[in-house]
C-alpha cells in the first residue's frame, strides 16, 4: 500500500509548490510537493481502499507522507479504542506546526465522541513536548472553542510553555477565545504575566483577525503598554 502511495506522491510532485512548500515549514523535513487539495484526494483514496494497512505501513520520511498519516488516522471509524491508539501515533511523531495543525482541523470535523476527546487532549496540556502541548491548544480551538471558550482561558496560566511552537498555539487559542468571549478574554490578558511571548503574540493575532471589531483591537492594543504605567 504504501509503495502505491509513494507513487501517488511522485506523480503529483509540482516543484514550484515544493519550494512554497519548505518555506512555509522550515522543519518539514524531505517534501515532495504536493499540493493540498491533491493530497486530499490521495487520503480519500486511502480511507476507501485500506486506511488501517496504510497507517501501519507509513513512515515519517516526508511532509506529504505524515500529512496523510494524520488525515487518514483523523478519518478512522474504526471503535474508539483502535482510533486513539493510531492518535497516538500521529501525536508521538509531531516535529512540525503543520501537520499538527493539519491532524487538529481534520479531528475537528471527524471526532464523534466530544467528552471523551476532550478528556483525552487535556492529557497532554502539560507535557513536556512543544508538538503534543500544540496539539492540545489547537484541538481545543477546533473543537471546543465556540462552546468553552470561559473554560478554555482559566487553563492558560497553570501551564509551563515547552517551546515556540506551543505558545503560538496557545496565542492563537488566546485570540479565538477573545472571538466568542471577548470581555473574559481581555480580562484574562489584563492579569495574565506568566509568559510574555504568549501574551504579545495573543495581541498581534487579535489585532490580525477579521473576525474581531477594531474597538476589541484598539482594547487589546493598548495592554501593550501595561508595564509603561
Amino acid at each position: 500500500m504504501r509503495n502505491e502511495i509513494i507513487t501517488m506522491l511522485k506523480q503529483e510532485s509540482d516543484s514550484r509548490y515544493k519550494d512554497f512548500a519548505r518555506k512555509s515549514c522550515p522543519d518539514a523535513g524531505f517534501v515532495y510537493g504536493v499540493r493540498l487539495p491533491d493530497l486530499r484526494k490521495i487520503s480519500f483514496y486511502i480511507d476507501r481502499t485500506a486506511p488501517i494497512l496504510f497507517l501501519k505501513e507509513c513512515r515519517n520520511e516526508s511532509l506529504e507522507e505524515e500529512l496523510l498519516m494524520a488525515m487518514t488516522a483523523a478519518h478512522l471509524k474504526t471503535e474508539e479504542r483502535s482510533r486513539y491508539s493510531w492518535y497516538r501515533k500521529v501525536i508521538r511523531s509531531l516535529h512540525n506546526w503543520e501537520v499538527c495543525d493539519t491532524f487538529c482541523g481534520e479531528l475537528g470535523h471527524y471526532i464523534r465522541d466530544k467528552e471523551e476527546f476532550h478528556e483525552f487532549i487535556l492529557r497532554y496540556l502539560h507535557s513536556r513536548n512543544e508538538f503534543e502541548q500544540r496539539f492540545c491548544f489547537v484541538s481545543l480551538l477546533h473543537c471546543f472553542c465556540k462552546e468553552e471558550s470561559r473554560e478554555i482561558l482559566k487553563l492558560i496560566p497553570n501551564v509551563r510553555f515547552q517551546g515556540k511552537y506551543a505558545q503560538t498555539g496557545a496565542a492563537w487559542l488566546i485570540a479565538e477565545c477573545m472571538c466568542y468571549s471577548p470581555a473574559e478574554t481581555l480580562r484574562f490578558l489584563k492579569e495574565y504575566t506568566k509568559d510574555e511571548t504568549v501574551f504579545r503574540t495573543s495581541i498581534r493575532k487579535i489585532r490580525e483577525s477579521y473576525r474581531i471589531t477594531d474597538n476589541l483591537k484598539i482594547q487589546a492594543g493598548r495592554l501593550l503598554n501595561r508595564n509603561n504605567h
